[in-house]
């Protein structure tokens, strides 16, 4: 994989102390890399990763973010969401981005986003500039509020719409 210099390596379940350590060393060698495993929380996973698996802090780090599915189940139905984001910073703590209260179902946004340096790295990663990327995030963020996070496929669609025409003005910029 390494040779083929891929945007991004998609790791499916990180389970063991070997999935662990190929995971950390394609990170470690600049590569960006999704991938899944199980935790109540983010905190749980960073722990295991340095008390269980031994990681050095420093290069939990490299991890950036952290995206935890949460489950709810009644009246036999299976409902998968979105419960917490959080960044790692560079002491290997986590800076809780967003949280979703599965009761009342509300979305809280908890570090603004200018103390975020993930929104640094996206622009930079994808040669835009942080204010179109702030700018696209504040647009779609407006969508999901106004549709009360729908599965409607029109909302998809305007997102999907934002999403593109950011792109474009970046890549006529880029012409320039």
């Amino acid at each position: 994989v390494l040779h083929r210099t891929p945007s991004y390596l998609i790791l499916g379940e990180v389970q063991t102390g070997n999935h662990v350590r190929a995971m950390v060393r394609a990170v470690s060698a600049g590569l960006r890399v999704m991938h899944t495993a199980h935790a109540a929380t983010g905190e749980g996973f960073v722990k295991r990763l340095v008390k269980v698996h031994n990681v050095p802090r420093i290069l939990v780090s490299q991890l950036d973010l952290l995206i935890v599915m949460k489950r709810l189940e009644s009246n036999n139905h299976v409902k998968r969401f979105i419960g917490e984001i959080a960044e790692i910073d560079t002491n290997s703590n986590l800076n809780e981005m967003f949280s979703r209260n599965t009761v009342s179902d509300k979305l809280s946004c908890h570090l603004g986003l200018d103390a975020s340096g993930v929104f640094g790295k996206l622009a930079s990663l994808n040669c835009i500039s942080e204010e179109d990327l702030y700018g696209e995030y504040e647009g779609i963020l407006r969508i999901i509020r106004e549709n009360c996070f729908s599965d409607n496929f029109i909302v998809k669609n305007l997102v999907q719409k934002i999403h593109s025409e950011m792109f474009e003005k970046a890549g006529r910029r880029l012409l320039k």
